[in-house]
């Protein structure tokens, strides 16, 4: 990804004035929010622009393939990356080289896939494991806004009071289980929202709601208890 304060009119070859304008948004240390409206903006500009114009077209197709040639463009590619957040190194030298305060490098998760179900569930089986049978209480998830889908993380479905050995579940409708952080004028509160209970067995709907209304309140009581 490029910042997209690197799209001058030097390095696109634009007259449109919209590359000088991606050259006038805020620093990263500036009104992020500011930065992040007028980016979009100007991304939808460009896109426009691009798709109405082939002169502004055959100028980036023209940008692009100066930088991918063998002549002496390497100055200018140099200067690109260096105008970037992120920082590009060798990916066998990456962990000695660009570690300082970082948990994790690009390299080592490249390979994985975590939107897909049985990636997600063999890279968090472990310490699943580890909740479901109360070794611990409770799991710290930093930087959440980083993940790749925050939102769908929260959420999980599952067979509510599926606690019969003798029963097979697997062929039930399961239910979602939400969290929600919702900002209040006392601070934060947690809403945890279960649905989908209306689809399973009429036999053993009621008793279901009852155990997880119960569990659930419980665990709000717990959480409280920490929090405090």
């Amino acid at each position: 990804m490029i910042a997209p304060r690197s799209y001058s009119p030097r390095r696109v070859d634009s007259r449109s004035g919209v590359a000088a304008e991606f050259g006038r948004l805020p620093s990263r240390d500036g009104d992020a929010a500011a930065r992040a409206i007028e980016k979009d903006r100007l991304k939808s500009s460009l896109a426009a622009l691009v798709a109405g114009s082939s002169t502004a077209a055959r100028a980036i197709d023209a940008a692009l393939a100066r930088f991918n040639s063998e002549e002496p463009s390497r100055n200018a590619l140099h200067e690109l990356l260096e105008a970037q957040a992120w920082r590009l190194a060798y990916w066998r030298v990456a962990t000695d080289e660009i570690n300082y305060r970082r948990f994790f490098d690009v390299n080592g998760l490249a390979a994985l896939r975590v939107e897909a179900e049985p990636v997600f569930e063999a890279t968090h089986g472990f310490i699943l494991d580890l909740a479901a049978t109360g070794l611990v209480d409770g799991l710290r998830i930093d930087h959440p806004d980083g993940l790749f889908d925050p939102e769908r993380y929260f959420a999980y479905r599952w067979h509510p009071y599926a606690n019969d050995p003798k029963v097979d579940y697997s062929s039930e409708p399961t239910t979602l289980v939400e969290f929600f952080l919702e900002e209040s004028e006392d601070g934060t509160n947690l809403k945890i929202v279960e649905s989908g209970f209306d689809k399973l067995p009429a036999n053993r709907r009621d008793e279901a709601f009852r155990m997880n209304e119960g569990g659930w309140n419980g665990q709000i009581k717990n959480i409280a208890r920490h929090v405090s």
